[in-house]
């Protein structure tokens, strides 16, 4: 339900909402005093949404043009003042709050910063120590469809991002495998997203995704915000029944009034979509560049799994030189394949059944092809062998195998 949903039936009513409002100014200004930082705050004239508006010293001294950013707010706690990526969290099981990866910044820095394999893997090896069985499981399931992807041709800067859209809200104790965290250049949107309040940031350019980059809507942030880059922090009254209209003047009057007390400047709307599409114009040549070494090292890490997980059938060398050579396919094809010859020999042993027969025979799975995601039933062919597949086919050997014995 959205905040506008809400009825405000009586006087009594505007003024719990009031009250609510000055309760969440306290809060704030506590925690910020606590934390030492000086702030001005400011009334919003006629303010119905935000009666108030924290303003912070902005402190950003680089050259680097400045793009305007809004994030909504849902705790009033030291987390407003650490805004960092999923990447960059991890939480025990039913905690209501998370731990920093602080010592794996770097990381996530660098894969932000070069989106490869070899970075990606870097993060992984870094923070593992630190996530619950639950994060690891996840993590690997992550990692895994990010290679499938990779495989079918999608840049990994690419699947980083579609693993954003995965977090509905962007909730602060969520965690997870993509080094960004959302916000949203549109502050209507942002708004709806902050039960307790909005946030105001003005950050570097280089320091959003282009890829996701655009003058309103939803925006990704790489690694973390520092508190440094914050402009203002508004606590808003409760949820009220506005009008879509009425809402978007409130805002909009509120941004006018905060806009008068801040001395820097950012980039015009029309200025951030031609900035952001030079950059992604760069990085698609880069990812483009990176993308064949990143075929190769997940075809090399998935030939290594592989053997390790079939210790038993594992193929020879020359074996998987020589279907390399005679079928024109990479090594990792060959080793798929190998493997899916000792087991297709092991179920015609074992069954009586034919090469032909197993390649008719449907698993019960489907397969979605991530250009179209149209999915397809998947049947045992060894042309278009997969993981999955080779793990189904193992099953169903061993599933023969134990019929036999007991007949």
């Amino acid at each position: 339900m959205s905040f506008q949903e809400y009825p405000v039936s009586s006087i009594e009513h505007q003024v719990d909402h009031h009250a609510d409002s000055i309760s969440k100014l306290k809060q704030i200004q506590d925690l910020l005093r606590q934390e030492g930082i000086s702030t001005q705050t400011i009334e919003i004239p006629h303010g119905t949404i935000f009666k108030h508006a924290i303003l912070f010293p902005y402190q950003y001294t680089g050259s680097e043009p400045l793009v305007r950013a809004y994030r909504g707010i849902n705790q009033l706690d030291t987390s407003l003042l650490q805004q960092v990526s999923y990447a960059l969290r991890s939480r025990e099981e039913n905690a209501d709050s998370i731990q920093i990866l602080e010592h794996a910044r770097q990381e996530v820095a660098l894969l932000t910063s070069q989106p490869t394999y070899k970075n990606l893997l870097k993060y992984i090896e870094a923070v593992w120590p630190d996530l619950t069985d639950k994060e690891i499981r996840r993590l690997q399931e992550d990692l895994e469809s990010i290679e499938d992807d990779v495989l079918s041709g999608f840049s990994l800067r690419l699947c980083l991002v579609h693993k954003t859209f995965g977090f509905t809200g962007g909730h602060y104790t969520d965690t997870g495998i993509p080094p960004y965290i959302s916000v949203s250049t549109d502050p209507i949107e942002a708004t709806n997203y902050g039960e307790k309040g909005l946030m105001i940031l003005d950050l570097p350019l280089s320091k959003y995704e282009a890829l996701t980059g655009k003058a309103k809507g939803e925006i990704s942030v790489k690694g973390d915000i520092p508190k440094e880059w914050i402009v203002a922090v508004l606590p808003r009254t409760t949820l009220l029944n506005l009008k879509k209209e009425e809402q978007e003047k409130d805002i909009n009057q509120t941004l006018r009034v905060i806009e008068t007390k801040i001395p820097h400047k950012v980039l015009e709307e029309k200025d951030v979509e031609e900035q952001f599409k030079m950059i992604r114009k760069q990085e698609e040549k880069d990812d483009l560049k990176h993308h064949e070494e990143d075929i190769r090292d997940i075809q090399t890490q998935r030939i290594k799994r592989l053997l390790r997980t079939y210790t038993d059938l594992t193929p020879t060398s020359e074996e998987i030189m020589r279907l390399q050579k005679q079928e024109s396919i990479d090594a990792y094809t060959a080793t798929k394949r190998a493997l899916y010859d000792i087991l297709a020999t092991q179920y015609e042993k074992v069954t009586g059944r034919s090469r032909k027969e197993l390649e008719e025979f449907m698993i019960f799975d489907t397969v979605c092809d991530p250009s179209t995601y149209i999915t397809q039933d998947l049947y045992y062919e060894r042309k278009v062998v997969t993981e999955t597949m080779l793990k189904k086919l193992a099953q169903l050997v061993t599933y023969q195998e134990m019929r036999q014995k007991d007949m």
